[in-house]
């Protein structure tokens, strides 16, 4: 941890100074993206960071992005592992040193495979494979490009050509497994040869000169693998040339998909609009329910009506003030037979008869009700300032109209 404190007083320092102090969360949300994670990335591709560290700095992080003061404890409700999810996972898409980890990691196996290297070369004959485990004696960054290869998703594809440098024993090529893997699952392990012994040397014009002490049910399997001409020994999602964010994308190929995203991030959104809708969906904000659950004694009246109590699901939209905002300025809500919620919203616009554009423009009028009808609560409950309905209507369409008219 001491190697890396210059790390963590430099992002430190650009989290404290006045510049950072005086942004919104939207600011702050740009400034991380940015500034910091630039940082981090520099430093991801020269060195291995300790996961103490890297939990330090997520926390500063957190605390910065939510608070903007990375020194007193506050409360946040979203956790930082959600918030660093994808977009269409239901994050914001920062990213993690985690997930860099990976991205740097697949761009540099790809490399190893893609390019002709020395420093690969020197690599290839010392540790043979990413995937073999015949040497043990491993540095610390041969072993996380290990670790990265082991968990490489099915988007990675070692195709073969004639003069393939691929290690015919370790590299998966055969159906997405190595030959080892195939003979170790039939207990067949004393035919794995310990040296390295590359493809080119048992494919020779198209032909195979497979070991004669191979099974035939693997060999079966080798003669099915297709031979490919002009492609790089390493494809990604069937390119030769993957781009960075594709390998980034590959550390969340496990994490599901929420169906909100595309009304919140739609093409056209205004980013702080955009950031309290997502924090709604993820149930973020600050409601009196959220604050009861974790031991704080709040008025749980909603501050609007007074009459129900308060939480998400009745600010957006079983409250009476907070309906009436919606239909001041979507009337077409009144023909519905209940009241939606923020998601049937947003769905029964996507379902509208009109285009494209009409639907983003739609879509930022009602992020624009969740962030003025949310800045009307604090405003009631910190500033002493009660805004009306027509008030809060008027500021909706003038912002609004403000940021499309420019649109084509």
């Amino acid at each position: 941890m001491a190697d890396f404190q210059p790390l963590i007083q430099k992002i430190q320092d650009a989290l404290d100074g006045w510049k950072a102090k005086s942004l919104s969360f939207a600011g702050r949300f740009q400034y991380l993206k940015h500034t910091i994670y630039n940082i981090l990335a520099y430093w991801v591709r020269c060195t291995i960071i300790p996961k103490g560290c890297c939990k330090a700095i997520n926390r500063l992080c957190a605390k910065f992005l939510y608070h903007g003061d990375i020194f007193n404890r506050k409360l946040h409700i979203i956790s930082w592992k959600d918030t660093c999810l994808p977009k269409h996972c239901g994050g914001l898409g920062l990213p993690t040193t985690d997930s860099l980890y990976h991205a740097f990691g697949c761009s540099l196996i790809w490399r190893f495979f893609s390019t002709n290297n020395l420093l690969f070369k020197c690599w290839k004959g010392k540790y043979v494979s990413f995937w073999c485990t015949a040497n043990m004696k491993k540095s610390i960054y041969w072993r996380f490009l290990c670790d990265v290869a082991a968990r490489l998703p099915s988007s990675f594809q070692l195709s073969l050509t004639e003069n393939s440098p691929l290690s015919f024993f370790w590299d998966p090529w055969c159906g997405g497994l190595s030959i080892a893997d195939r003979l170790k699952s039939e207990y067949l392990e004393h035919l794995i040869q310990p040296n390295d012994l590359p493809i080119h040397s048992v494919l020779v014009n198209n032909i195979w000169n497979l070991p004669v002490s191979l099974p035939p049910s693997i060999k079966a399997e080798i003669l099915a693998v297709p031979i490919s001409t002009g492609m790089g020994n390493c494809l990604w999602t069937g390119t030769d040339k993957p781009a960075f964010n594709s390998f980034h994308k590959g550390f969340f190929l496990n994490e599901q998909t929420v169906t909100w995203f595309k009304h919140v991030w739609h093409k056209r959104y205004a980013l702080r609009f955009s950031l309290t809708t997502w924090m709604a969906f993820r149930n973020g904000l600050k409601t009196a329910d959220n604050l009861i659950a974790r031991g704080l004694a709040v008025n749980t009246s909603c501050i609007f009506c007074h009459h129900s109590e308060e939480n998400h699901k009745h600010l957006f939209f079983e409250c009476d003030f907070t309906y009436q905002v919606l239909l001041k300025v979507f009337p077409y809500f009144n023909r519905m037979l209940l009241r939606p919620n923020l998601g049937q919203a947003f769905q029964s616009i996507e379902d509208w008869d009109m285009d494209k554009s009409r639907k983003n423009y739609c879509f930022m009028l009602l992020c624009a009700i969740v962030y003025y009808l949310w800045r009307a609560w604090n405003d009631r409950l910190f500033g002493n300032l009660i805004d009306c309905q027509n008030t809060i209507t008027a500021k909706i369409k003038r912002i609004v109209n403000r940021k499309t008219a420019k649109w084509k």
